[in-house]
Parts: C-alpha cells; structure tokens; sequence
C-alpha cells in the first residue's frame, strides 16, 4: 500500500475514504485542509475555479516533446509527477488544477531539451567562422568555451550538420564573451577574408545567424542592389541639377536604367512628391508595347 501523507497536508486532513482510511484530526492536518478549502472557495467565488480544462496544457506538451523535449528535464521543471503528465498527454484527464497547468505552461523547449539531444550546428559553425574574423584562434574559441581545441577545429573545418545541444551552449558562450574583444591573429584575419566568413557586426546586423533558411550571401547581393540604386539615384538628381534632360542622363549612364525610370525621379526632384510605384512598374510595359 503507498504510504500515508506526511502531517500537515491536505491529503493526510482527508485521508483515504474509499480504503478506509480515515483523515488525521492532528491541528497541523487540520490547519492544511482549512487552508487548501478556503483557498478553494476563493477561486470559486472569484471566478478562477481551482480545476480548468486539460487541453491546452496537453497541446503545450504535445509541442514540448515535438521540439525534443526529455521526459527526464520535464518532470523536474514542472514537479510534476511523470503519471501526471502521462495522463495529460494521452488526454486521460478533462480538467486538472490550475497549479499544476500554470507549471506545465510555463516550461519552454529550451528548458527541457535533454544536454546530448543533436540540434542543427548552424548557429555554432557561424559563431566560430565570426570569431575567427575578428582575428581569434581556434584555440581562444576553445579556451572561452571550454571545449576540447579537436570539438572546435571539427566544428569550422567540417562543419556538421549537428551539434549536442551541450556543445552548442558552450560555443554561443564563448561568442558572447569574445565577440566585443578584437583577436590579434593576423592568420585568422586572412583566412576568413579568404573564405568569405563574416563578423560578429555582420550577424548582430542582420540577425539569423541561428536559421539554416538564411543566406547570407543573397543578403549581400540584395544589398548590394539596394545601395547601387542608390547611388544611381543620387547621379540623376546631381545631373538634373546641372540642368542635363532625362534623355541626356541616359546617355551618361549608358542605359544602365530605364528612361521611364530616369524621368520618374527628376520628377520626384523637381516636383517634391513621390512617384506612384505601381505605375512606374507598369510604364515599361506600356512603353514596350508603344
């Protein structure tokens, strides 16, 4: 048989009816079962009923474990017990306390993912190639991170597809304390020009750096696109200026922009007000068919 309730707790107040075992009257069992029925009542009364319904604390749970969380990390968390967040998640209970669903629905993925669990190693090789060009060593990395100089090496030469979740932790530390302090390995410096690896300011810019959907590369070229626009912009209006026609700017620039393009901005100069942009999307279109 489980053993009895410690004293002075409700459940000890009111023992076990259905086996026949009657509730302690001590005053400490006595004060734990008034405390527990007053609070009760308060909830009632207030409109914040001590049950509520188990369906969104399931659903949480559902995504916590489809984001690798472990039952191990999840029972301590939310100290609960694992048949109580069993009967949860197979839906083998309609309502249960408000105490324990705050508890479940406070616990994210990060707090529950198991320390050896494989997650993408995108974040940790991006990390280490942004150190490495602000001129640190791999084994500066290592030292920051505490990890063996072969885990670092392994993680900028090959570049794996995971990481333990472990792993990836320490080297986002060592980033965090390294990247505001400049290294002093010229080597380093040279050979992530060579391969193209940006820095930490590059990262902080654009952010992403843990999204294997993002590429950094069409980020470049788009701004690239954006300030070569620019500085077309800025040559139209300078030649406008110099009281050149939309005709003979686009001589200047051999044809590098459309004609429509280049009136549409002398205007927006001239006239002081913003161009509609879906008509000028449209007016090459009309001048083809012209």
């Amino acid at each position: 048989m489980k053993p009895l309730a410690e004293h002075g707790t409700t459940a000890r107040a009111k023992g076990r009816p259905t086996a026949g075992i009657k509730g302690c009257p001590c005053r400490p069992c006595r004060d734990a079962e008034n405390t527990y029925d007053k609070r009760r009542r308060f909830l009632n009364e207030s409109g914040r009923t001590r049950m509520v319904d188990a369906k969104p604390t399931q659903a949480h749970l559902k995504k916590l474990f489809a984001e690798g969380a472990g039952w191990t990390q999840l029972i301590a968390a939310t100290s609960c017990s694992s048949s109580t967040l069993v009967a949860i998640l197979n839906g083998e209970r309609a309502e249960i306390t408000r105490r324990v669903a705050n508890q479940v629905l406070a616990v994210q993925a990060a707090d529950v993912q198991p320390p050896h669990r494989p997650i993408p190693a995108i974040g940790s090789i991006r990390r280490c190639h942004a150190l490495v060009a602000i001129g640190h060593k791999l084994i500066d990395i290592a030292d920051a991170s505490r990890l063996d100089f072969a885990t670092i090496r392994y993680i900028v030469s090959t570049q794996p597809g995971n990481v333990s979740a472990r792993t990836a932790a320490a080297v986002a530390s060592a980033y965090d304390n390294l990247r505001g302090q400049p290294g002093k390995s010229v080597r380093s410096l040279n050979r992530a020009a060579r391969e193209g690896w940006r820095d930490p300011q590059w990262w902080e810019d654009y952010g992403h750096i843990d999204d294997p959907a993002f590429d950094p590369a069409k980020a470049d070229a788009e701004l690239n696109f954006h300030q070569r626009a620019a500085l077309r912009r800025e040559e139209i209006i300078h030649l406008a200026w110099c009281g050149h026609e939309p005709e003979q700017i686009l001589d200047r620039l051999n044809s590098e922009v459309s004609i429509s393009t280049i009136r549409a901005i002398v205007h927006e100069w001239r006239t002081g007000q913003k161009r509609d942009r879906k008509q000028a999307a449209a007016e090459p279109e009309m001048e083809a068919a012209a």
